[in-house]
């Protein structure tokens, strides 16, 4: 909001003749009507959650390629520009909650990005692939032998391929190291 004088008076010799009011409302009114959502709107812009956030540290800002960026804007932006180019946003959240934590006006900040995750898949915006991708690694999660059975070299080349293009954009692919974890702990514990 900006305060901004009226119009002149007539005994005045310098000033605006008129005043204009310009409301923009970017998609507000519609946030405004989902109850779901609507708690988002509470927002200050003080940037709490960003300096708390995990992923916004590691990504950055720019990585996010909207206007309002962190926790807040993964929950607000796939609305003002549209949940099929922005739902991904919501997905990249570790959901720790640490967001939700300090905010100082209290909004759930992880249960909507939940929320839209949820609205994204229900919309139909994850692709075939994304959900065998999701699953693949869902399995490969509970399973650990099944996430170690890929040597390193399989492992980087799939993250080039299905991440290489966004992920890379703004910083370098991670490398999987030659040996896991497990065969660390293996060795150093035998």
């Amino acid at each position: 909001n900006n305060i901004v004088f009226g119009p002149k008076n007539d005994s005045e010799h310098d000033g605006p003749e008129n005043m204009y009011v310009i409301l923009l409302d970017n998609g507000r009114s519609e946030l405004l009507s989902d109850t779901d959502f609507r708690e988002s709107l509470y927002c200050i812009r003080c940037g709490a959650c960003l300096n708390v956030c995990p992923v916004y540290k590691k990504v950055g800002g720019h990585t996010y390629d909207t206007t309002y960026t962190g926790p807040i804007g993964s929950v607000i932006s796939p609305h003002y520009n549209g949940m099929k180019d922005f739902n991904h946003l919501s997905f990249a959240s570790s959901l720790c909650g640490g967001c939700s934590d300090v905010c100082p006006v209290s909004i759930n900040l992880h249960e909507l990005l939940m929320k839209n995750r949820k609205k994204a898949i229900d919309d139909g915006h994850s692709s075939i692939s994304e959900k065998w991708l999701i699953y693949i690694w869902k399995k490969a999660n509970i399973n650990r032998t099944l996430l170690n059975i890929l040597p390193y070299r399989l492992k980087n080349l799939g993250f080039k391929l299905f991440f290489g293009s966004t992920w890379s954009k703004e910083r370098k692919n991670p490398k999987f190291p030659k040996k896991t974890f497990n065969t660390l702990w293996k060795e150093q514990f035998k």
